[in-house]
């Protein structure tokens, strides 16, 4: 029988450290567990949390070297979020013709 979540959260801050991001790993791949993924879901789960906060660590030159990770997890949905204190970019590209 599966987990049922709703509308719960965990938060995690982690440092930017060498590996840091394989515990934020194993937790998405806990909470995925407990709500039921199959494996290849959890290892895509994985997968993406992994690169997510890797490019965190390497580009958002944040000033207090740290990550939060938002889990929300809804009725057969996970969702994350990386936050960061870094330099942010723009989301608006301008292309010109000339």
């Amino acid at each position: 029988m599966a987990n049922t979540f709703s509308n719960d959260e965990v938060l995690l801050t982690i440092p930017m450290r060498p590996d840091m991001e394989l515990a934020a790993a194993k937790l998405a791949s806990a909470i995925a567990e407990l709500m039921s993924f199959n494996d290849d879901q959890i290892e895509g789960i994985q997968l993406a949390m992994i690169e997510s906060c890797i490019n965190a660590f390497e580009h958002s030159r944040s000033p207090d070297q740290s990550v939060v990770i938002q889990y929300i997890i809804r009725t057969n949905e996970l969702e994350f979020k990386i936050i960061d204190q870094g330099i942010g970019f723009n989301f608006i590209r301008n292309f010109d013709r000339r």
